[in-house]
């Protein structure tokens, strides 16, 4: 999606080893309490015939639900019903990486798909609320439900506002950055009502395809929480492997880890504009739960046309300075832009003069950027449209007062960071 889509939404809503091929291990496992039993003990007629308004490669693209609802409208909460039953969710909250067979049914469509438990700290089980991937290939190799292979239920756990996700990955992309799209589900699992989950574009191939003139290369995943290229290729996990080996990222990591220290020798390596306004996104909204503060959630593309590589964000439910486990409000954790030097490229970047100052004039841009939006007045139009939901929730960590509480702390942060951030540019510039 382009740099238009979040002007666009301001309107309407006015209106160990080498790296592994395939997926990721989460690391860490929370489970909240004994698998939810329900009457229905019986396991999924996978067997049947699946409806017939969906595509698979070989056939024209499928384009909508049976009633044309557009995937990743914010503006829509979808109902999506799974069908595991109990002995398939038993056997995920004992292997939550393991995929089990089961049925997606949403706007019409029925059809067989894989399902695993996802995420590290905020895993769950079915007892829980866990976040789910979804795997439209599992079963029937080649399916895509409105061109994606692959779908992403997160729970927002830790997220009190519950948007955190829509407006994080919507503001890179206005800023013409790589990131996923985002919408809402009510979510029933085997008849039980597990509430409002954020329904969140997988970085694939269809997402590459979106902002890549050439999609076919390598996308890695930090296999590790503050592990990077100087810990060499065990730190990255490997989820897309189309140029066939892993030369690309073994260049990329004797570029960053030269002796002296400088950006010298990956700088060529550097999609700069991505990279620069990366870097200048984190800092800029308090996205620490990252690459430059925290070593934490991000994903490396190489572009084989360009022999390039840029970053792509993950798990953006902690943005605007939330740490839930050291402060009970937002901006507090990771607010000061100079602290974003964690990443081993970050690191040299502030180092060098005109990495320095490119991040710091896309800052400037961000800075006009969520004025222009007026942040704080998207973000009441997003808690205005999952308020219902959110108190529905049965199944939230969070309480009612807190998604209000917090909702007032983020408008009052995002007023006020446009301004702050000029100010630290100035001064930075200054030094």
């Amino acid at each position: 999606m382009k740099s238009t889509e979040w002007r666009l939404l301001v309107v309407v809503l006015a209106t160990a080893c080498a790296p592994a091929i395939g997926e990721p291990g989460d690391e860490g496992t929370t489970t909240k309490g004994p698998p939810v039993e329900d009457a229905d003990s019986g396991e999924p007629d996978d067997t049947a015939e699946p409806q017939p308004n969906w595509q698979t490669d070989d056939e024209v693209e499928w384009a909508g639900g049976g009633g044309g609802t557009e995937l990743f409208d914010p503006r829509v909460i979808h109902e999506i019903t799974l069908e595991l039953g109990s002995s398939a969710r038993n056997d995920l909250d004992r292997n939550p990486e393991t995929y089990v067979d089961g049925r997606f049914l949403w706007d019409g469509l029925d059809v067989p798909v894989g399902v695993r438990i996802k995420g590290s700290s905020s895993r769950d089980s079915f007892g829980g609320k866990p976040s789910l991937k979804i795997d439209f290939n599992r079963q029937v190799d080649g399916l895509k439900v409105q061109g994606q292979k692959k779908l992403n239920l997160h729970n927002m756990v830790y997220d009190p506002m519950k948007v955190s996700e829509e407006l994080v990955y919507g503001m890179w992309r206005a800023a013409d950055l790589p990131a996923s799209r985002t919408s809402y589900a009510h979510l029933i699992v085997d008849g039980t009502d597990y509430g409002l989950y954020s329904v969140v574009e997988t970085p694939d191939d269809p997402f590459l395809a979106r902002w890549y003139d050439d999609p076919d290369g390598n996308l890695y995943e930090n296999a590790a929480n503050y592990c990077d290229f100087d810990g060499g290729r065990t730190c990255f996990e490997a989820e897309e492997t189309d140029e066939g080996n892993h030369d690309a990222l073994d260049r990329m990591i004797d570029a960053v880890t030269t002796r002296d220290g400088t950006l010298d020798e990956a700088r060529p390596l550097l999609d700069w504009a991505r990279y620069t306004g990366f870097l200048a996104m984190e800092a800029s909204i308090a996205h620490w739960d990252s690459y430059s503060f925290d070593q934490s959630n991000f994903r490396w593309y190489h572009e084989p046309a360009t022999d390039t590589w840029s970053l792509i964000p993950s798990s953006t439910d902690l943005g605007f300075g939330y740490r839930p486990w050291s402060y009970p409000d937002c901006g507090k954790h990771g607010v000061n832009p100079a602290t974003y030097t964690m990443g081993n490229v970050s690191e040299r970047c502030w180092r060098d003069e005109a990495c320095e100052e490119a991040v710091l004039e896309r800052m400037l841009v961000i800075a006009d950027q969520l004025d222009a939006m007026d942040a704080p007045a998207e973000l009441r139009a997003a808690t205005d449209r999952v308020r219902d939901a959110v108190y529905d929730d049965t199944r939230k960590y969070t309480s009612n007062s807190h998604f209000e509480e917090h909702i007032d702390c983020v408008e009052t942060w995002l007023a006020q960071r446009p301004d702050e951030l000029r100010e630290w540019v100035a001064d930075r510039r200054a030094r």
